[in-house]
């Protein structure tokens, strides 16, 4: 008897504490409601995010790129990406260029367009498949496309998928050029960034102390056609006290890891390292680099 009390007690509980239970009817009302809620809130979630605009996705605006560096970009990104270049049109302020290629894959034949705008905010470039539905079947391309395959129904040629593979990578590659050129400069030069390395990210870099050591980061780019020969033993760094100092040799800084070595550097390479110093003030590194080809040589001097 104790125990049914019990349980008389914990299904009158609701009622007790003022949650008296709604009808049946009732309660399903109330949880159809809730859910058709749910369900209003998650359309429009959706209807949002078709309603966005793809070049705010995968589209390209930068303010730091020339209209002609855009444009090189996007060529070398369709080139290095495996596409054939077959047509392509100069962008200028107010006109659209254009650039359209193809690749063919498993007897499959995928064409892309990049579009370059060169507009006073800076260059808007965006990427494109051509192909993503055949002409006469309503068969996803294999090569461009990558939408669920429950999409497939609903689309025609005036309704192409959200986003294809190809403007996804060209948007990631694009991106990482163009990251390239804002570090390293223009084509047509080459970047040398030399900087004095501060003793405690030194130390937790390397995992040494070494207060006898004066350490530099060294960062090389090649980014003209010509192949240059970096000789690192003409890095020389200009002391406070007048002179210049040599880098120390390998057996001189055995705790370090090994130094940056001289090598040379075919277009487009780039190369990074640790040079090593006796410690001491320093004002500005000098060096140079030598076209292979011509064997001129280009100095350059930096201040610390």
């Amino acid at each position: 008897m104790k125990r049914l009390s019990a349980l008389v007690g914990l299904l009158m509980l609701p009622t007790l504490i003022g949650c008296a239970p709604r009808s049946q009817p009732a309660a399903r009302a109330v949880a159809r409601a809730s859910a058709a809620a749910v369900f209003a809130r998650m359309e429009a979630n959706r209807a949002a995010a078709q309603a966005e605009p793809l070049a705010e996705l995968y589209g390209v605006t930068d303010t730091d790129l020339s209209c002609e560096q855009a444009q090189q970009l996007a060529y070398r990104t369709v080139e290095r990406m495996g596409y054939r270049v077959t047509s392509a049109t100069r962008a200028t302020p107010g006109e659209t260029g254009a650039i359209q290629a193809r690749q063919t894959r498993s007897g499959q034949t995928a064409l892309v367009q990049v579009t370059i705008q060169c507009q006073p905010q800076g260059v808007i470039v965006d990427a494109a498949s051509l192909s993503t539905l055949d002409v006469a079947s309503p068969t996803p391309h294999p090569l461009v496309t990558d939408y669920h395959e429950r999409e497939a129904p609903r689309l025609t040629k005036n309704r192409p998928p959200p986003t294809t593979y190809f403007r996804r990578a060209f948007y990631s590659l694009f991106h990482g050029l163009a990251d390239q050129v804002k570090r390293y400069g223009p084509e047509g030069q080459v970047y040398v960034h030399i900087r004095p390395l501060p003793p405690m990210e030194a130390e937790l870099l390397f995992g040494v102390h070494t207060p006898d050591i004066f350490i530099v980061a060294v960062e090389v780019a090649n980014r003209t056609q010509q192949t240059y020969v970096f000789d690192t033993e003409q890095v020389h760094l200009l002391s406070a006290t007048g002179g210049t100092v040599r880098a120390l040799a390998e057996k001189d800084a055995a705790s370090l890891p090994p130094p940056m070595v001289s090598q040379a550097l075919a277009a487009h390479v780039a190369t990074h390292g640790y040079l090593y110093y006796p410690a001491g003030e320093y004002l500005s590194v000098q060096g140079y680099l030598t076209e292979v080809q011509s064997q001129e040589r280009q100095g350059f001097q930096i201040e610390f």
